[in-house]
């Protein structure tokens, strides 16, 4: 009922009201599920608790982009982008990050997209980024701002619905999500991963993001894959995210290279291990 009345372009708080009187209704006509009076009164108990943190979040939010627009440091973001990167696009990703988080805390994805497209995009492709690559970069850190600290709507929600403390599972989900933050950068500097280049270095930038994958998994899950990494596979995987950044061509062999002893040191030892295992299962069954 929810999407149907938003996909009929009924306001948010129009869409959730209704939703909520055919909930009721429906639960009628359902033995033992009926809302009567009580469990309304229960259910919008739990709510106003649900509801807490996520306002708090959004009345800090307010604050931020309150100050932004009082002290004028939103028209003036293009000249920070700039004066902050001295020339170095990596400063200024950097700090066009930081801001496309921060505001995309207060506000819509596609109101953060607005302002910063407008003002912080031109910035980029002064200090060398693509138009696109730009663009996305910027989107791409406003909708991050979801599962970014100290606001994090999405997991503050999530936790309020689990029951679980908002602030580790804001944090669980950005470790989760460490692969989202490095996406956008891959964006700028390699835009064949867009399709925005030849054939040969399209093929070439996105076997570069799919070398992200195992890699950024394995130190994101704690160092588990198939089974426990030692530190030894860890380096071997962090020097391989390290080694695939650099635009130097010879650099990708190394990443190739590290990657690749790392899976097959692990894969070696985790069929030793499941080995072991079975033959211990074999002789306590014998």
């Amino acid at each position: 009922m929810l999407v149907i009345l938003l996909t009929y372009m009924y306001s948010p708080q129009w869409a959730i009201i209704w939703s909520i009187i055919v909930l009721i209704g429906v639960t009628l006509f359902i033995p033992g599920q009926r809302m009567g009076i009580p469990k309304i009164i229960k259910g919008l108990a739990l709510t106003a608790k649900i509801l807490i943190p996520i306002a708090t979040s959004c009345a800090t939010a307010g604050i931020i982009v309150g100050v932004m627009s009082l002290t004028g440091l939103g028209n003036q973001l293009s000249y920070w982008i700039i004066a902050v990167a001295h020339g170095n696009l990596l400063y200024g990703l950097l700090f066009t990050a930081f801001v496309s988080v921060i505001l995309g805390m207060g506000i819509p994805t596609l109101g953060a997209y607005v302002v910063l497209a407008t003002i912080g995009a031109p910035a980029l492709q002064q200090l060398g980024a693509p138009l696109i690559g730009a663009h996305l970069f910027i989107f791409y850190f406003a909708c991050l701002s979801a599962i970014t600290p100290p606001v994090a709507l999405a997991c503050f929600v999530g936790a309020g619905l689990a029951g679980s403390d908002p602030w580790k599972t804001g944090w669980t989900a950005v470790r989760l999500g460490i692969i989202k933050f490095i996406i956008p950068f891959m964006f700028v500097f390699r835009p064949g991963c867009l399709l925005q280049a030849d054939l040969a270095t399209n093929l070439f930038h996105m076997t570069e993001l799919l070398l992200l994958i195992i890699p950024v998994s394995v130190l994101t899950q704690k160092g588990f894959w198939l089974v426990r990494c030692t530190w030894w596979e860890m380096a071997l995987f962090a020097g391989a995210i390290i080694a695939i950044f650099p635009t130097e061509l010879w650099t990708f062999p190394v990443a190739v290279g590290l990657e690749t002893l790392g899976v097959v040191l692990h894969v070696i030892r985790f069929r030793k291990l499941t080995g072991k295992k079975q033959a211990e299962v074999a002789a306590s069954a014998a």
